[in-house]
């Protein structure tokens, strides 16, 4: 069997809905300083999701598990075409020739609170900085499935329940800390100190400026290696071990390639796959969707530029640009399917938003302002 693989809309979507809600405070303090502090909420109704509009028929499969079925043959493509396969008398899904669907439709929910902070300093002593820092959940009970959080897929584990969704959304960011400066030493012509001469010239407009962000990672689900619901979906995993799950492997690099690295969980701690623990077929995992963090980023960009003063309408500027300063390296998640050679281990690094490599970058840029 080989059924297709539609993509199709419900009769009734609906425009998304958001209601929103804040309150916040801001204060002046002393020495150019101020202060602000707002709680940020909403919810969404009518938010675009994907379920799976072809998915294997719970009676069906209940009638088959009745009439002496093995639960392990209820699984993957059999459920689809296990007739055709000669494993099961009928097949357990309304019609095979679609092998899942991308069933679109406006049910999705979600939820956000957030706390945000701000603190600025307008000018001290030639610096200019500024600090704020949010602690926020965001949860949803639906993935985009267009663009589904990296590693997971676009459909639900199981269509019939969407209730047991609900969960941390794939942008959910817990905390973020974010500070941005800029520095003008009192220096060089036309400042307060060492302003004559070539000495003057030499130290003349010179400017540190600069992002740092440091921000928890993205959350991600963690999927086991059996169709234990005989939704033609493998479910989440089953934490068998919770006291060593926190804990690295005793050889976190024996049997994968040099290259990645161990980023997530102790695999030891999650129903084996080889099936010694076995997880009863039919019992979904009390795991909530996206449950598990991936890797948290450190980023430093700062540029170093000075500008000279040619004369009274043109200036020359020096600019010399470094993203990601300390060459810290910024991994994404790990992978997440039970079994998987890279189970655990992250194979790529996030890169900058322009799509770049998230190694240090040095940019050396000139420009004339006239």
């Amino acid at each position: 069997g080989s059924g297709i693989f539609p993509g199709i809309f419900a009769n009734n979507i609906k425009p998304p809905r958001v209601v929103t809600w804040n309150l916040g405070i801001q204060r002046q303090l002393p020495s150019n300083l101020t202060f602000e502090a707002n709680y940020v909420g909403n919810h969404g109704t009518r938010i675009l999701r994907v379920v799976d509009g072809a998915p294997p028929q719970p009676a069906l499969v209940n009638q088959l598990l009745g009439e002496g079925i093995d639960p392990s043959v209820l699984q993957f493509t059999n459920l689809y075409f296990g007739q055709e396969f000669g494993v099961l008398p009928f097949d357990p899904v309304n019609n095979n020739a679609f092998f899942h669907a991308f069933d679109n439709q406006t049910s999705g929910h979600s939820w956000y609170n957030g706390l945000q902070i701000q603190v600025n300093e307008r000018l001290w002593h030639g610096l200019q900085i500024g600090g704020s820092y949010t602690y926020a959940h965001a949860l949803d009970d639906s993935s985009d499935g267009l663009f589904p959080t990296l590693n997971n897929g676009s459909f639900p584990v199981n269509s019939f329940n969407l209730r047991n969704e609900k969960g941390n959304s794939g942008f959910d960011t817990r905390h973020r800390g974010v500070i941005n400066f800029v520095y003008q030493p009192n220096i060089g012509r036309g400042k307060a100190h060492f302003s004559e001469g070539y000495l003057g010239r030499a130290l003349e407009g010179w400017e540190l400026s600069g992002i740092a962000a440091w921000q928890t990672g993205l959350p991600y689900d963690i999927f086991g290696f059996l169709d234990t619901l005989h939704t033609g979906l493998a479910d989440r995993v089953t934490v068998v071990d919770p006291s060593i799950l926190h804990t690295a492997p005793a050889n976190p690099n024996q049997g994968v390639p040099s290259a990645p690295v161990f980023t997530g969980f102790n695999p030891a701690a999650f129903n084996p796959e080889d099936g010694s623990i076995p997880i009863p077929w039919g019992v979904a995992s009390p795991i909530h969707r996206n449950a598990w963090y991936g890797p948290g980023i450190n980023n430093w960009n700062t540029v170093l530029a000075k500008s000279t003063h040619i004369n009274e309408r043109v200036d020359f500027q020096l600019r010399f640009e470094f993203y990601n300063l300390f060459n810290r390296v910024q991994f994404n998640k790990p992978g997440n399917i039970l079994g998987d050679p890279n189970f655990m281990y992250s194979t790529s690094q996030a890169g900058q938003n322009d799509g770049t490599t998230g190694a240090r970058q040095i940019q050396i840029g000139a420009k004339l302002r006239f």
